[in-house]
């Protein structure tokens, strides 16, 4: 079956033009032949009130689900005397370019796909213009829809086999070059296990059902161009998208995004949530992906063993370098779990800890922030420490005039031009990252010439040896968590200009 999440999370269209034909023009009474194959294929079927309709040769019983651009029904094929799941655009979509040509490439990559954990599709044509897939009907419901109501029922170690099963189906895909890019619990089907002679009952782990996979309606060869030219589209579920997939570079939508993506899943059934919830805008959804690690999830729900918390955590690397090289590793993982064994995930260290907060964004905001309000509360201190000299006179007047004259030379060459970089840096101009960082480093180097020896400013604003060196004490000290900071910001800055 080619079933949709109800919700209509994945937003992969825009909006359909005026004038697209209703899809009621297509729909016909049935013949009475096919209402007594439709009868005699669906007997436990009750309480019509209405008349069956028909799509084609098909008999369409009932409609299963509704997602972003499609709709599924069950249907009777009296062609093959079966019931079938019967996807076709929603009306409000109508038939255009992309709809078309996502209907058809989903036929031809499934119809490439033999495996128990992937549902198969039959066929794939067109009715009166509108383009249709025939798939094998699961009657189950998909995880999205079962799993608010079950969530109790469901235990750690169950919710482990699933994602391995699911992981099984991935690097079978996976292998042929195929990557989904719509993995979430509404693309997963739970097909009675009654059904699946593959699968024995220690491997269903006591739940009435085995995941399949379903919809690859967004899925891409690893060797086509297809989503390169909608580089400007999201494609996919946000929720479940791995950080790589929202850049313009389509060549990191890699087998590591489905990795990614059954890991939040994962994640969804040891918690009950997303990793990573939704904020007051997608710009905070997006940073949140980009930039927020979630709690593990045994911090979550203390009843999830911390090796599988660990396993979740793994798929969920912001790099994928830093996932699970492949499903298959995934899965053996998992499985290593559920056989005693000790899994190869490790907990990351307070070195990768470390790296990745150095990467965040906000590091350098803070420098900027730093660099501004340090450079302009210099200035005012140098006001206020001038003017309390000439009020209480506790400089020659000659002197006094020479400290006004410095002051306003260093805070115009210093302290203000630093000042203004640093409000640029704040303002995310990537340009004025290295000046700022460079000149901090020189301000540094300057106080510390100034303590250690003569200097043309401030030479007559020292009555005595200790003032002087603790005023420049004060400076060198910021000034060196000035360019700390800017040190800790170089990754991040690294990181937003790639």
């Amino acid at each position: 079956t080619v079933r949709e999440d109800a919700a209509d999370d994945a937003s992969v269209v825009g909006e359909a033009s005026a004038g697209l034909r209703d899809l009621s023009e297509v729909l016909r009474p049935p013949t009475s032949a096919q209402e007594r194959a439709a009868k005699s294929a669906d007997d436990s079927t009750s309480g019509r009130n209405q008349t069956q309709r028909a799509f084609g040769r098909f008999v369409l019983l009932a409609e299963v689900g509704r997602g972003g651009c499609g709709i599924v029904y069950k249907a009777h094929d009296p062609d093959t005397d079966r019931v079938v799941a019967l996807k076709i655009p929603r009306t409000d979509f109508g038939m255009d370019e992309f709809v078309f040509e996502r209907i058809q490439r989903e036929a031809k990559i499934v119809a490439g796909l033999t495996h128990p954990g992937i549902v198969p599709v039959y066929e794939a044509g067109q009715f009166e213009g509108v383009g249709y897939i025939v798939s094998e009907f699961c009657d189950g419901p998909d995880l999205g829809k079962w799993l608010p109501a079950h969530r109790e029922e469901l235990s750690a170690r169950q919710a482990a086999q699933r994602v391995a099963e699911l992981a099984d189906a991935l690097e079978y895909a996976h292998q042929r070059g195929v990557v989904h890019r719509d993995v979430k619990p509404g693309n997963v089907l739970l097909a009675p296990h009654g059904n699946d002679t593959t699968t024995s009952a220690s491997e269903i782990g006591e739940l009435p059902f085995v995941a399949r996979l379903t919809d690859f309606g967004l899925a891409r060869m690893q060797s086509d161009e297809w989503s390169q030219t909608r580089t400007s589209m999201v494609i996919g579920t946000p929720l479940y998208m791995a950080p790589e997939c929202f850049t313009k570079e389509s060549g990191k939508w890699g087998a590591a995004c489905d990795i990614y993506a059954l890991g939040a899943l994962f994640y969804q059934l040891l918690t009950g949530a997303p990793p990573i919830q939704g904020g007051d805008g997608f710009g905070e959804l997006l940073d949140r992906i980009r930039h927020h690690a979630p709690p593990l999830p045994h911090e979550v729900n203390d009843r999830v063993p911390k090796e599988l918390s660990i396993i979740c955590n793994k798929c969920l690397a912001k790099e994928p370098g830093q996932r699970y090289a492949s499903a298959a590793e995934l899965a053996e993982d998992i499985r290593r779990f559920l056989s005693g064994d000790a899994i190869r995930a490790r907990v990351p260290n307070r070195w990768y800890h470390c790296l990745h907060w150095c990467e965040q964004p906000r590091q350098m905001a803070l420098a900027g922030i730093y660099t501004c309000w340090f450079h302009l509360l210099t200035v005012l201190w140098l006001c206020a420490s001038i003017t309390v000299a000439g009020i209480f006179r506790l400089v020659p007047f000659n002197h006094f005039m020479l400290n006004i004259i410095d002051v306003c030379l260093v805070a115009a060459t210093v302290h203000l031009p630093k000042a203004w970089l640093g409000w640029q840096v704040v303002r995310g101009r990537r340009w004025a990252f290295w000046p700022s960082a460079i000149t901090s480093l020189l301000c540094l180097v300057m106080f510390i010439i100034a303590l250690t020896g003569e200097t043309p400013f401030f030479k007559f604003n020292h009555p005595t040896v200790l003032s002087k060196v603790t005023s420049f004490v004060i400076m060198i000290g910021a000034s060196l968590v000035e360019t700390g900071l800017y040190a800790l910001a170089i990754r991040a800055f690294v990181k937003s200009w790639r």
